[in-house]
């Protein structure tokens, strides 16, 4: 009686269970236990039949090494979760040597071939730039005036932050807004926005000079509204502009430290060209969109990418520029992106020469996930090489 009733105590063995796609082939094969969780080593397989890896399961989480390869078997990808997140070292290969070396904990990937994966994480970048934005970052919209020109300097600096050059100390200059109010309005005078205005019949001589001035040292632009207008100076895309994105390149040049802004109706400017500031040591290159997080309302679905580089000549020639697709395990799995657009700016607008390019088949949404790496040498060595994240916008939408 006593051995009876053991027995029909004992625990049910797993039970395998096997997954078909829709046309009879093997996708996965897993163990459940009495209870329908997941147990012990589940494969899954490419359309062909070839490996695609393998996790491992305990009671329903993921808990111990996994793998993942390439339809050919030539690429592999070895990690660990503990208790359903990433945790310790992880490695690719192909053919059997390492092209990947990264450090996980908890779940987030903190380092890369040695180096930081990303600067600050995307929750802690999000209350910076939320405490720098103010109330626009809860969807107040600023009146014109003062309050409207406090917001666009917000806005800026905001962009500055993200891209890592220096903003805290960025101020409204009272000279450079008088110039801007001039611009904007000898623009409106003139129906059109232009950098070198002629005098509009009839006016003031001494008030074009000031607007002839700030028009010459300003990012113009048609659309009202100075907050949107530094969204427009950033996204800088439209085949008018892409050429150079000269408008971005002022933004971010790091020896700001004065600016001012000035509107007439729908007309508005924004003094560019100021260089008060120290000459910082870093940054040595300034990227759109930057390394590490970058929520998807700073950067635009269109956008070319750039990257201006501060001390050092930039040879058309010898540049190399690779952008790869990332998985959920910050792995390349698929060859480069198509680079559109590539070409050196060696005007300096902004302080240096850029890179202009894009990535084609990037997409600009939450968990879109790529490696951007840069050679100025041919590729003989690597100067840029690092992650660019996609994350969740941070200003609710107006």
């Amino acid at each position: 009686m006593l051995l009876g009733a053991c027995a029909s105590a004992q625990t049910p063995a797993p039970r395998e269970v096997v997954v078909n796609d829709a046309e009879g082939r093997v996708v996965e094969t897993f163990e459940v236990d009495g209870a329908g969780r997941r147990v012990g080593r589940s494969e899954t397989f490419h359309a062909e039949g070839s490996p695609a890896g393998f996790s491992t399961w305990r009671h329903g989480v993921l808990d111990g090494p996994f793998e993942k390869r390439s339809r050919d078997g030539r690429q592999v990808y070895r990690a660990e979760h503990v208790r359903g997140r990433v945790s310790g070292d992880a490695r690719a290969t192909r053919d059997g040597k390492t092209i990947l070396e990264q450090k996980w904990r908890d779940g987030v990937l903190v380092e890369m071939n040695r180096a930081a994966a990303r600067p600050i994480g995307a929750e802690a970048l999000a209350e910076e730039l939320r405490a720098i934005l103010g109330g626009e970052a809860a969807g107040v919209r600023p009146a014109e005036g003062a309050p409207e020109r406090e917001a666009a300097l917000k806005r800026l600096k905001a962009y500055r932050r993200l891209c890592d050059v220096p903003w805290k100390d960025l101020r409204l200059d009272d000279a450079a807004g008088e110039a801007c109010d001039a611009a904007a309005e000898v623009c409106r005078r003139l129906g059109r926005n232009t950098h070198a205005p002629e005098r509009p019949e009839g006016f003031d001589a001494a008030r074009f000079e000031l607007g002839r001035k700030g028009a010459m040292n300003s990012n113009l632009w048609g659309g009202g509204d100075l907050v949107r207008s530094i969204d427009a100076y950033m996204d800088d895309s439209d085949p008018s502009n892409r050429a150079h994105v000269g408008h971005r390149r002022w933004c971010l040049n790091p020896a700001m430290l004065k600016t001012g802004f000035g509107r007439r109706g729908a007309f508005t400017a924004m003094w560019a060209t100021d260089k008060s500031g120290p000459t910082p040591r870093e940054p040595r290159y300034v990227s759109f969109p930057p390394a590490g997080c970058v929520p998807t309302d700073f950067f635009p679905a269109h956008g070319v990418w750039s990257t201006s580089f501060y001390a050092v000549d930039v040879d058309a020639a010898a540049v190399k520029i690779t952008v790869e697709t990332l998985d959920d395990c910050y792995v390349a799995w698929d060859a480069p992106l198509e680079i559109e657009h590539l070409r050196v700016a060696d005007d300096r607008l902004g302080g240096a020469p850029a890179l202009i390019y894009r990535p084609v088949a990037a997409v600009v949404r939450p968990g879109a996930r790529y490696r951007r790496r840069i050679s100025l040498d041919g590729g003989k060595t690597t100067c840029i090489d690092h992650v660019v994240e996609f994350v969740d916008p941070v200003v609710r939408a107006r």
